[in-house]
């Protein structure tokens, strides 16, 4: 082989590694479906009658069932792409089964841009059954969340699942945020047997300590199973109030209401130290908000100075047409002369009030009944406390006579969307309504005085449920207030008040040549830093389980005009948990969704917000957890970038070669990929040259004959 010939052949090598190597950027932008490692199956099946809280740990691949049982499966999506997947689908077969003891079943997922992707589970049967699909079970949980569900997107119903184009769920972003299920059940026999209510998940209420000293204290807390047997509390408390990593042990609260408390010990003189109150069950975890206390300088005297009581309204008791039990819990705060009372009556201004009575210097619980009210009728009541140092006053709730209420449901007024000059839609959310069947609606007027109301909304028996109405004859260019509103057996919750603006009626532009260009555009810049370590502030940072990090939102209205009724919102991914009360304070719990209302941005302001959370002990060593903000204003919306927490115990040695494989050294354009040929033939070339001086033997330099 001559040199021309070789070198030739080293040219077409090299043009081949160079093709190969090119094909790959442009595979790895396609939406692809379940790849990562930490991904679940595809498939997954699980005993609805044994577990109806459904926790990660009871799904598998296999399950064994009896006669009249239900089983759930859950179908698992994760785009781990770098493109959205366009026109999701989810596919399950089959329908109904013929009887035997072992059924098999299979999941599909695809989108327009995605290839097939394909999940396998089994059920075993103790007895020779058909199994069959229980119509109207299908739910939908995207975006993370673990329980609850969303309505199915283009008035789905769920029973297409079992066609062959699937049951549609839209446009998919690519990474872990938009991970999510399609959850439906079976039964197992000829009868199909209703599952129980999916479990609610409890309240829980951090108060202020019972007391403290230089090297002790009592905790104080409320939780409310609501309805459920299994839940537990605890307290959460350490020196850092987004760092709470001591905790007492898990103590059973059984199914009542009530206050709790447990001791902690071994503290540090005159320093300050945060907790909070915890409780969960089948249905999640959830958490009060955090308090603080500072142990004093002499274990044997409690802090000086007389402070005001602690006050908390309970729910109302021993409702009938004509009378009720009002409760709350009173703590004088280590002051002496403490009186209370309750202030009720058929609004929210109350007007009647029990009588006064002294309530001493020991916390506990109070009562008082309340007679002569009307049936059917819905009654407003607080609890008030005063001492020397001043008068606390609880929450305002409410209870319905004649319905044999326990307790209100929560209403959540959400941002109304859709405004235009002459309408709007109101949306709200009913929560802790108690699986009874309930009415929701809103009110709304020009004032936070309110005075209209929208017709009722059927929420039907759930523990939650969304809710909307649309105003129309609206007045352009003018301010509204409105509230949602739930009610059940349990009585009446009203949300917070909001409002919108509605936008200018349309007049047709002047013509005129000097018409100055106008744009509405704005960018959403959000970063993250890693407070336990201060490595700076990055759009990628790494972490371990337990660190702290705060996440940086920067809105810029770089448009010239100004966008009306801005907010931020943030859904928070998995593996962090927020790190103080501030920032649980803005949760739509459904959705693990942080709001920051702004209102009017102007052209060329700049907004800032943060918000702090901690990487939860969970967290799996090597899993990104990636989080996008979005700015949302009036016919108008903008996402910004995605922030990246890597979670690791430690950085790995083989983080530079990690960089080089994942595209660090490989060129990205076409102008590099050239470049990388030429510098490859070039080593070719002079690789040749110097084996033909070297290599063969057949020059010597110097040689003595």
């Amino acid at each position: 082989m001559n040199t021309m010939q070789k070198i030739m052949r080293a040219t077409l090598g090299a043009a081949a590694l160079v093709a190969v190597f090119a094909v790959f950027p442009f595979s790895a932008l396609a939406a692809t479906f379940n790849t990562d490692p930490l991904d679940y199956q595809t498939l997954r099946v699980g005993n609805y009658t044994d577990n109806p809280g459904q926790t990660s740990a009871n799904w598998s691949t296999t399950v064994s069932a009896d006669q009249n049982e239900t089983i759930s499966f859950a179908v698992y999506y994760h785009n781990t792409g770098s493109d959205t997947a366009t026109n999701v689908r989810v596919r399950l077969t089959p329908q109904s089964t013929g009887s035997g003891t072992t059924h098999s079943f299979t999941a599909y997922v695809w989108a327009d841009n995605a290839p097939q992707v394909t999940g396998a589970a089994t059920v075993y049967l103790s007895s020779t059954q058909p199994m069959s699909f229980q119509g109207g079970s299908v739910i939908w949980r995207p975006n993370q969340t673990t329980y609850g569900s969303q309505t199915l997107p283009s008035g789905q119903n769920g029973s297409e699942i079992f066609t062959s184009s699937g049951l549609s769920l839209g446009n998919i972003a690519s990474g872990w945020s938009t991970q999510g299920s399609v959850v439906l059940n079976f039964s197992v026999g000829n009868t199909t047997i209703t599952p129980p209510p999916p479990a609610s998940l409890p309240s829980v209420t951090t108060y202020s300590p019972m007391s403290q000293a230089s090297t002790w204290a009592v905790l104080n807390g409320y939780v409310n199973p609501n309805g459920t047997s299994d839940t537990t509390r605890r307290f959460e408390w350490g020196t850092q109030s987004y760092s709470l990593n001591s905790y007492t042990t898990w103590i059973g609260q059984g199914s009542a209401a009530g206050n709790f408390s447990d001791t902690i010990s071994g503290l540090a003189q005159n320093t300050t130290y945060y907790y909070r109150a915890v409780a969960q069950n089948s249905a999640g975890t959830v958490y009060g908000g955090v308090q603080s206390f500072v142990t004093t300088g002499d274990s044997y005297n409690p802090p000086s100075g007389n402070q005001s009581p602690f006050v908390s309204t309970s729910n109302a008791t021993n409702i009938s047409g004509s009378y009720a039990t009002l409760n709350c819990y009173v703590n004088p705060n280590n002051t002496s002369g403490t009186t209370r009372w309750f202030e009720w009556g058929s609004t929210q201004s109350l007007g009647n009030r029990t009588i006064t009575l002294s309530h001493g210097s020991s916390a506990s619980n109070v009562q008082e009944t309340i007679t002569g009210l009307f049936s059917n009728t819905t009654y407003y009541f607080r609890c008030v406390a005063q001492n020397s140092a001043g008068t606390s006053y609880g929450s305002i709730l409410s209870f319905s006579a004649g319905f044999g209420a326990t307790g209100a449901g929560t209403a959540i007024t959400n941002l109304a969307t859709s405004v235009t000059d002459n309408s709007a839609r109101l949306n709200g959310l009913g929560t802790n309504l108690g699986n009874n069947y309930s009415d929701g609606w809103f009110e709304w007027g020009l004032s936070q005085s309110l005075g209209n109301t929208t017709s009722q909304i059927q929420l039907g028996a759930v523990s939650s449920n969304t809710f909307y109405a649309t105003l129309a004859s609206l007045s352009p260019n003018t301010t509204y207030y409105f509230r949602a509103a739930v009610r059940n057996a349990q009585g009446t919750g009203y949300g917070d008040i909001l409002n919108f603006r509605t936008n200018s009626a349309y007049a047709a532009p002047p013509v005129t040549p000097t018409i100055p260009a106008v744009s509405k555009d704005a960018s959403v810049t959000k970063r993250v830093a890693n407070l336990t370590n201060a490595n700076g502030t990055d759009m990628d940072v790494s972490a371990k389980n337990g660190d702290a990090l705060r996440y940086t939102i920067e809105i810029r209205n770089t448009g010239t005009v100004t966008i009306k009724d801005v907010s931020i919102k943030d859904r928070i991914p998995y593996y962090v948990e927020f790190a103080n009360t501030q920032d649980r304070a803005r949760l739509d719990g459904t959705q693990r969704e942080v709001v920051w209302f702004l209102g009017d941005f102007l052209s060329g302001e700049v907004r800032t917000v943060t918000l702090d959370v901690v990487v939860t002990p969970e967290a799996p060593r090597g899993t990104l957890i990636e989080n996008t903000a979005r700015l949302e204003g009036t016919n108008f919306t903008r996402n910004g970038n995605t922030a990246v927490i890597r979670v690791a115990d430690s950085v790995s040695p083989n983080a530079a070669a990690a960089a080089f494989l994942s595209g660090g050294f490989l060129p990205s354009t076409f102008a590099g990929w050239l470049l990388l040929t030429i510098l490859i033939l070039i080593l070719v070339v002079v690789a040749r040259k110097a084996y033909g001086v070297f290599g063969n033997g057949k020059r010597s330099e110097g040689r003595v004959s």
